[in-house]
């Protein structure tokens, strides 16, 4: 499964990073074998997921590379982000200690995963064009109130990832 997946990149995507490709695939085969080690049926149960996992990553640049009106939707991201990591704060039970996922019915998922998605397509869609210090400010906002978030319902680490990936994407 692993060497398909570096196959197909190559064939797929020839400009693609060879080297973040072969780090994911060498993460991802470390933790297959050590959750082996503990349990064959949750291995093969994860195996499937980083197999559908792998066909997303092969379709999905795809479209992106070729849809251009991603950019018009800032506020919509921003909303849903917001919106998703406020429900969090207000909506989610206290376990361990923090907020971190939300139930519906027998569903439980963490906000916070998909909102960084959203995250960098609202702060990329901010300053797409725009690289005043009017889009820098708003944008600095936009990564606070996420933060900030994040903090409020005791999800520290995702908060430190969403404070990094802001200052890496105003950087580039």
């Amino acid at each position: 499964g692993i060497l398909a997946i570096l196959v197909a990149y190559r064939v797929i995507y020839k400009r693609a990073n060879v080297l973040i490709i072969k780090n994911m695939c060498m993460l991802l085969t470390i933790g297959l074998l050590i959750l082996t080690r503990i349990s064959y049926n949750k291995a093969m149960r994860q195996f499937y997921i980083v197999i559908g996992s792998a066909a997303v990553t092969m379709v999905v640049p795809f479209f992106i590379s070729r849809i251009k009106f991603f950019e018009k939707f800032k506020w919509l991201y921003v909303g849903i982000g917001t919106a998703s990591l406020a429900a969090v704060l207000l909506f989610s039970t206290v376990i361990n200690g923090s907020k971190l996922n939300i139930t519906i019915s027998s569903y439980t998922f963490q906000p916070s995963e998909y909102v960084k998605i959203i995250f960098v397509l609202a702060y990329s869609s901010i300053l797409a064009h725009d690289h005043s210090l009017k889009a820098i400010l708003l944008s600095a906002a936009v990564a606070m109130v996420h933060v900030l978030l994040l903090v409020a319902s005791k999800d520290l680490g995702s908060a430190i990832i969403f404070f990094v990936v802001y200052f890496c994407m105003l950087y580039a």
